[in-house]
């Protein structure tokens, strides 16, 4: 843990978008606003969530246990063709949403890809590949604005009438991915539309595609699936209470108590130069590491309404606070139209939910200039 002293840093302009909830908790999953944060962000790797109450931490690691749908696959040396064949697009594509993303690899410099729950397939290439693939895709908005190397994208919609087996559009497709032996590591989870049918069965799905490869196709045979399940990490701080009794709606104890609450999941032991009498307290932190989709969050909400809704009044007006990370590496993070994202140029990637003693809801994300479509959230 860092040693700090608290200090009052100037925010960088117009880094946070912040908006005050018309909620007296955090984990008011029914309301609009909240709703319409978690729709827009598709995926994330991280969920923190910070409480004066210890019991928080038995409610998270109760969730991470008994939740059945926070597992996810990893597929290693996936073809990318392998997301657009028939039978994966008619059993899962149709019957839920799906969401994938490929890892270990740089957003900035590296060939990337996406699939959506709306169902597009994104791929982010550089010039050599997009030229190779031979697939008409756009020029990257950001290749003008920053030294990067130059990044197209394609995208390919997998539910559209002309995207079918027997459309020439389909088979040009299926043949640029199989002639460019275009492959990833792939995380990939599905959200079944009804609910009594268990995610889980991606895997057995691509063990069968792999154990059946009567054509021995080699991409096919090379690759490694695997199922993968969340990590749950608690901690606690001792912290000074100054941030937490923020009495009006002002921009400056906003951001206080963002920058206060990123301290915290920061383990940034805070110390105040101001009052060396003044009251410590323990604060208690708990870190969700896996593959999220906003159902995943809001189910999580669910649980912690369940557990405290119930709680009297001064006990539910409890400082918390939650912050949800996406991924670093993702060439698309927000749904709707110019959502580009790049490591260390388009924002940071995540938002957050704080709730002070006061009653007080607010929610922030972190943006930049170069992120078009997040300032109309």
């Amino acid at each position: 843990m860092t040693n700090s002293t608290w200090t009052t840093f100037k925010p960088m302009t117009s880094s946070k978008l912040v908006d005050i909830l018309k909620t007296d908790t955090i984990y008011d999953d029914d309301n609009p606003q909240i709703d319409k944060l978690l729709k827009r962000h598709i995926y994330s790797h991280t969920i923190q969530i910070l409480s004066e109450d210890e019991t928080i931490v038995d409610t998270i690691r109760k969730f991470v246990i008994e939740t059945n749908d926070l597992g996810f696959i990893f597929l290693r040396n996936m073809p990318i063709y392998a997301l657009i064949c028939p039978h994966f697009l008619n059993s899962y594509g149709q019957n839920g949403l799906l969401y994938g993303l490929s890892v270990n690899r740089d957003v900035n410099m590296d060939d990337t890809y996406a699939l959506l729950p709306d169902q597009t397939l994104l791929l982010s290439l550089n010039t050599d590949t997009y030229h190779r693939l031979g697939l008409i895709g756009k020029e990257s908005t950001l290749n003008r604005k920053h030294n990067i190397i130059n990044k197209y994208r394609v995208m390919i919609e997998l539910g559209k009438d002309y995207f079918k087996p027997e459309k020439k559009n389909y088979q040009r497709v299926m043949e640029c991915l199989k002639r460019t032996q275009l492959k990833c590591d792939f995380i990939l989870k599905w959200e079944p539309k009804l609910p009594n049918i268990s995610p889980n069965s991606l895997q057995q799905y691509f063990q069968h595609v792999k154990d059946n490869n009567d054509c021995n196709d080699e991409l096919i045979s090379n690759m490694e699936i695997k199922r993968c399940y969340p990590t749950i990490r608690t901690y606690s701080n001792r912290s000074t209470l100054k941030p937490l009794h923020i009495k009006t709606n002002s921009e400056e104890d906003m951001y206080e108590f963002i920058d206060w609450t990123s301290a915290q999941f920061a383990e940034i032991n805070i110390r105040s130069n101001e009052n060396e009498s003044e009251k410590y307290t323990d604060i208690y932190c708990v870190d969700i590491k896996g593959f999220f989709t906003g159902t995943n969050v809001r189910n999580l909400m669910k649980r912690m309404k369940k557990e405290f809704g119930n709680l009297p009044k001064e006990k539910q007006s409890m400082m918390m606070a939650m912050m949800v990370h996406g991924f670093e590496d993702s060439p698309q993070c927000w749904t709707g139209r110019n959502n580009e994202h790049y490591k260390d140029v388009s924002g940071e990637n995540l938002y957050g939910f704080g709730q002070f003693e006061t009653g007080n809801v607010i929610s922030w994300v972190i943006a930049d200039s170069f992120d078009f479509g997040i300032e109309k959230m």
